[in-house]
């Protein structure tokens, strides 16, 4: 997972992970993901410097849409 917490934060698009992998140090955004219901914390997490592509805005979007954030 750190793989892909590299790969956002070089501004290669989102990603939804478990929060609980300890990539805090990441300098990443992290949002709560409430349904489906589930135990384990997941989030999408993007680089807060970099743009994103628009095909990674649109999936962010979609996902801001259906679990905003509280």
């Amino acid at each position: 997972m750190d793989t892909v917490a590299g790969l956002v934060s070089a501004g290669f698009g989102v990603a939804l992970l478990p929060k609980t992998l300890g990539l805090q140090n990441h300098p990443l955004v992290w949002l709560k993901v409430n349904e489906p219901k589930c135990d384990l914390s997941i989030g999408v997490v993007w680089k807060k410097d970099k743009r994103l592509t628009p095909v990674s805005n649109i999936f962010l979007e979609f996902i801001r849409e259906r679990y905003p954030i509280e």
